[in-house]
């Protein structure tokens, strides 16, 4: 992976190794891409670095099973919805959010990652293997 500013700077020197690193690939039967921060910085990433630390979290059992009832009652919907569902109470909201988030980080609940998960991101419940 190589920067865009590093790209546009170093471009003249850079293109010939370009080149010769493309023939090769081809030789091999492979291709060759040129990958930049833009390629790889994109919303799933963000979405697992932010829910990465959710995964190992100690959550109460009480907020899982909260939170699983009404969805598998309401079946999809956002989290902001889910949690108004659950409580009025904003506080109540924010104890049971971190539970949510570690179970979209687990798979249990499902979201569409590959698009900034935000509380109006549509979640639903997975089904068990």
């Amino acid at each position: 992976m190589k920067y865009r500013d590093d790209l546009r700077q170093h471009w003249t020197e850079y293109r010939p190794k370009f080149r010769a690193a493309q023939r090769y690939a081809y030789q091999q039967g492979w291709r060759f891409r040129l990958v930049t921060e833009r390629h790889v910085r994109t919303p799933y990433l963000e979405n697992v670095k932010f829910l990465g630390s959710y995964r190992v979290m100690h959550v109460d059992d009480s907020h899982q099973a909260q939170l699983w009832r009404m969805l598998s009652d309401v079946k999809e919907t956002d989290p902001v919805s889910l949690l108004a569902l659950i409580s009025p109470d904003r506080w109540r909201q924010a104890q049971l959010l971190p539970t949510l988030w570690q179970l979209i980080a687990r798979r249990q609940v499902g979201a569409d990652l590959a698009q900034p998960l935000t509380m109006r991101s549509r979640i639903w419940l997975k089904e068990p293997r």
